[in-house]
């Protein structure tokens, strides 16, 4: 190098040569992986014993670092041949040093030395520098991307496993319940199998039992038969042979023997007796002392595991005693009556041979005495000398016998007393057991329970909350019905009205037909002029007559199912409104009142609000009547054509003598609770007071019921429906269930019934019109009280229009 540097710097070198290249490079670039090593810290490192450039030239030296950098496809090489994945190819040390030395004698470089070449080469170093620099941060990047995908496949694989695993332990565990749930279905119907294979068995058993007692029955009566006749064989041979030498012989040593036996008994008795009453006293004054030692530990456990097992004894002896006793009355019940049947017979032949037997020994006895009595004295004397020896070595024998029992009685007893106190005490034990077992179970159900009831609790809830909100509802749709209810009644009144003007009418041209008919030809003169003054006054009527009841009264209220004009001249449909012609002329304005038949009523219900109201207008009419009450107490005072018959409804024999006397029966009661068995309780006793007054000939039969009910194969409109809704929210489902099983009843009877299906009915004073009623429509949402109990007293109770018909009525 001829000339050295004036300025204080190198293109592309640091000026502090002490300071290494690696720690610039540090300086200007941070590794993200933190664990490579750059291979320019290798190039540009320079040995600590080297302070001073070398004598070589620059120019030199940078071509060795040019040199020293690997080119990318000795990366590549480093990469096939094994090396770490984003490693370099290592440099040599001495290339490194032989790259930054500088000649000895240089110590610093001037600006003499300096070249334009020299100069392109340091820049052209930077450069590589740059690059390999680029290049380990995107090969640092990359590993970074490549150990981030490698942790997220091993996340995923994780996942994977558990997710697999937890599969595996859920299909596991319903195979499980399967099994669990298999196995607890083979249990049910094996112990179903089981119970009826024991009662097929039990009943094969009884039958065998049944069978075999029969059987042996016959055989034992057989075999009576034949001992009978073979006893009484060989006793007539006997008898024949010995009547005559042993009769009297018998008799009389019978007596003598008897009597000397009861001397010897007596005293053998009285001997014995003190011997074992001194034997006793000693024996319980020893058992006394020792069981009151023993009595004193044992006294207070004894007494508790007695009382326990007495407890539990008594109650499986009273168990036990129930069935034994059902079965063995049973069995006593057969046993008498066949010991009765063989003790009747045996007592017959008894007798009948005892008879003959005792005239052939009486014979006999007359006959021997004589002979025998001279025998019998020395014979006598001989036994008796051998019973007393034969009586003093029996009575030694039973003494040794005696103690040697006692002795035996006694290690018994000691043992079976242990025995008794080991069962006891294993007794109790398993009862302590039982008792804890019990305790569990208890506090098992009892936490169900409260389970259950606090689930229970909560559908009651809801459900109350459900039937408020229906209640509600059916109230405000009640309240809609009530106000076109008005609506349709005014239209009604205005149509009614109409039309009675258009009768009269009628009425004053029938009563001038005859003038009329003299006035023919005047008439037809006059009739184009009357045909156009009729003509104008349709044009100015605002419906048709037939549009009065039911067109107009829809137009008022805004129902969609009114018939249109066409359909009006058809008979009314269920949700058509009231229709005057289903009214019976004899209650039409102007009609006349019909006379009633007097008749002898049976009213069930009377002493309820509306059952009194019957009672006071039947009893006006003059009618006998037979108020039927369990609390006579609570009618009013009454006239004398009213009888009161105190009976129960769900009594039959009070129901056979109410009507045995009745040609009508009017029953206006109900169920009074709305608990079902009292429903199920009152609909059978209907039931059965429908079939008692057909029993008894009762010749009309009239129900209150209620206009909720509906009429197998009836024909139900909207508004029939929205009633049938509301009425059911303020009335009892109970009561609705009675009616409707009453009208079914009846229906399949030849009676001459009518049920009276009555809207809500109100306690108020009549108003003085007439009571509407149909077999179809709707007749309106209320009925006065006063006017109910006149349309059964006039309408019901006066003629047949209404025999094996449900009206509905309204006010």
């Amino acid at each position: 190098m001829e000339g050295q540097l004036e300025g204080d710097e190198m293109p592309g070198f640091p000026n502090n040569l002490d300071a290494t290249p690696s720690e610039e490079v540090a300086a200007q670039h941070v590794d993200p992986t933190a664990e490579l090593e750059s291979p320019a810290q290798e190039a540009f490192s320079m040995p600590e014993e080297t302070a001073e450039p070398s004598q070589q030239p620059e120019a030199d030296g940078a071509d060795k670092v040019l040199a020293a950098a690997p080119p990318p496809a000795a990366e590549e090489h480093h990469a096939e041949a094994g090396g770490d994945e984003g490693s370099l190819p290592p440099v040599d040390p001495p290339q490194a040093e032989e790259t930054f030395a500088m000649p000895e004698e240089t110590a610093q470089p001037t600006a003499d030395d300096a070249s334009p070449g020299e100069n392109a080469e340091d820049e052209e170093a930077a450069r590589a520098a740059e690059a390999e620099k680029k290049a380990d941060e995107e090969l640092a990047a990359k590993l970074a991307a490549e150990k981030a995908e490698e942790e997220e496949a091993a996340k995923l694989a994780e996942e994977e496993e558990a997710l697999k695993k937890a599969e595996e332990e859920a299909e596991k565990k319903a195979e499980e319940e399967a099994e669990k749930k298999a196995e607890e279905e083979a249990e049910k119907k094996a112990e179903e199998e089981e119970a009826a294979r024991l009662a097929e068995e039990e009943e094969a058993r009884k039958k065998a039992e049944e069978e075999a007692k029969k059987k042996a029955e016959e055989e034992e009566a057989a075999k009576l038969a034949e001992e009978e006749e073979a006893n009484k064989k060989a006793e007539e041979e006997a008898k024949k042979k010995a009547a005559e030498e042993e009769a009297a012989k018998l008799a009389e040593e019978e007596e003598a023997r008897k009597k000397a036996e009861e001397e010897a008994k007596k005293k053998a008795e009285e001997e014995e007796a003190a011997r074992l009453a001194e034997e006793e006293e000693a024996r319980k004054k020893a058992e006394e002392e020792a069981k009151k030692k023993a009595e004193e530990e044992e006294a207070a456990r004894l007494v508790e595991e007695e009382e326990a097992r007495k407890k539990a004894e008594e109650e499986a002896k009273k168990k036990a005693e129930e069935e034994e006793a059902a079965k063995l009355a049973e069995e006593e019940e057969a046993r008498k009556k066949a010991e009765e049947e063989a003790k009747k017979k045996a007592e017959e032949e008894e007798a009948a041979r005892l008879v003959e037997e005792e005239e052939a020994r009486k014979k006999a006895e007359e006959e021997a005495k004589k002979k025998a009595e001279e025998e019998e004295a020395a014979k006598l004397a001989e036994e008796e000398e051998a019973r007393k020896k034969a009586e003093e070595e029996a009575k030694k024998k039973a003494e040794e016998e005696e103690a040697a029992k006692l002795a035996e009685e006694e290690e018994a007893r000691k043992k079976a007393e242990e025995e008794a106190k080991k069962k006891a005490e294993e007794e109790e034990a398993a009862r302590l057991a039982e008792e804890e077992a019990q305790k569990k179970a208890e506090e098992e159900a009892k936490k169900k329970a409260e389970e259950e009831e606090a689930t229970r609790l909560a559908e009651a809830e809801a459900q109350k909350k459900a039937e408020e909100e229906a209640k509600k509802k059916a109230e405000e749709e009640a309240a809609q019905l009530a106000e076109e209810e008005e609506v349709r009644t005014k239209a009604e009144e205005d149509a009614k009205k109409k039309a009675d003007e258009e009768e009269a009418l009628k009425k004053a041209a029938a009563s001038t037909s005859n003038e009329e008919e003299a006035a023919k030809p005047a008439a037809e003169e006059e009739a184009p002029a009357k045909k156009d003054e009729a003509e104008a006054a349709k044009e100015e009527e605002p419906a048709p007559e037939h549009e009065s009841t039911e067109a107009v009264a829809t137009r008022a209220t805004g129902d969609d199912d009114a018939p249109s004009d066409e359909e009006a001249e058809e008979p009314a449909e269920a949700d058509d409104e009231f229709v005057p012609a289903d009214v019976p002329a004899s209650r039409n304005a102007g009609g006349s009142r019909p006379v009633p038949v007097k008749r002898t009523i049976a009213l069930l219900g009377c002493t309820s609000a509306l059952g009194q109201r019957l009672l006071i207008r039947l009893s006006r009419d003059g009618h006998d009547i037979k108020a039927f009450t369990r609390d006579p107490a609570r009618l009013p005072t009454l006239p004398p054509c009213v009888t009161v018959v105190t009976g129960d409804l769900f009594n039959e024999a009070d129901l056979t003598a109410l009507l045995s006397s009745c040609d009508t029966v009017i029953n206006a009661s109900g169920p009074a609770h709305k608990k079902e068995a009292n429903v199920d309780k009152h609909t059978a006793a209907v039931e059965q007071l429908v079939s008692a007054a057909q029993s008894a000939g009762v010749q009309r039969y009239i129900a209150l019921g209620s206009a909720a009910t509906v009429v197998p194969g009836e024909n139900v409109g909207f508004k029939r429906k929205a009633f049938k809704l509301a009425l059911k929210m303020s009335l009892d489902s109970g009561f609705l269930k009675c009616k409707e099983a009453e009208l079914q009843a009846l229906s399949q009877t030849p009676l001459s019934w009518t049920v009276i299906r009555a809207p809500n009915i109100a306690f108020e004073p009549s108003k003085g019109t007439e009571t509407k009623a149909s077999e179809t429509a709707f007749c309106g949402s209320k009925v006065i009280a006063d006017d109910l109990a006149g349309f059964v007293a006039d309408v019901c109770l006066s003629g047949d229009e209404w025999s094996g018909k449900a009206p509905l009525v309204g006010s």
